[in-house]
């Protein structure tokens, strides 16, 4: 995938939208293109960055 960025060397510096490249947990299928919601939240104290896609946590992975 030419010109885009792995989530493995780094992942946004502030939350909002982004175009994204997924892979489905369950098939072999992969990279779909998606806008999906980054965002940093903490939950007892410990600061966790997830996606979210439609108001939920991902169904999919974020490669890219």
């Amino acid at each position: 995938m030419d010109n885009w960025i792995s989530v493995k060397d780094k992942l946004p510096d502030q939350p909002g939208d982004y175009i994204v490249a997924t892979e489905l947990m369950w098939s072999n299928d992969k990279h779909k293109v998606l806008c999906m919601e980054f965002e940093i939240v903490n939950i007892d104290g410990k600061e966790k960055k997830r996606w979210k896609w439609n108001g939920i946590k991902s169904p999919w992975l974020v490669s890219h």
